[in-house]
């Protein structure tokens, strides 16, 4: 009993010392599961030259051809708008609706998603590189819109993103 109570206490001393386990450790994506479509995949759906979206219309077409799929049916595509700046967009290859990841952009410095092609779970990560901290928060697909898990958390860089 004694040799449990040292362990235990040892490892609480480990853990406080070096911090909780890894974001990546902590991370049930099976939780929310999903289907991943099969079938042939939509093109974008533009509403015109006057589209927000048209402007990045070349990388959306070529991300809802190629790119991997999030939440059982949605491309993810990246959008770069400069150094350390990235935004995402998200296309339904079923029908070529396309909806915005709602952080992103100058904000959000090398931002990162990590998600799986069968679950609605998304998890943002950014920070900048080499700094000592950086930041994450989990989302999930509820129909067209993300909604935000818990609040935002800090991680020692070696967490969260890999630079």
């Amino acid at each position: 009993m004694k040799r449990a109570n040292e362990a235990a206490f040892f490892m609480s001393l480990v853990l406080a010392i070096t911090g909780a386990p890894a974001l990546s450790q902590s991370i049930d994506f099976s939780r929310y599961g999903v289907a991943v479509w099969q079938g042939r995949r939509a093109t974008p759906v533009f509403s015109g030259p006057k589209d927000p979206d048209y402007m990045f219309r070349t990388a959306i077409r070529a991300g809802f051809a190629t790119a991997p799929l999030a939440a059982g049916h949605y491309a993810i595509i990246q959008i770069g708008c400069g150094m350390e700046c990235v935004g995402y967009v998200f296309g339904d290859v079923r029908d070529g609706h396309i909806i915005h990841f709602p952080i992103g952009g100058e904000y959000y410095p090398s931002l990162a998603l990590t998600t799986a092609p069968d679950s609605r779970l998304v998890i943002a990560k950014w920070g900048v590189p080499f700094a000592e901290t950086c930041k994450s928060r989990k989302y999930v697909l509820i129909g067209n819109e993300f909604a935000a898990l818990g609040q935002i958390e800090t991680h020692r860089s070696s967490d969260c993103i890999n630079y």
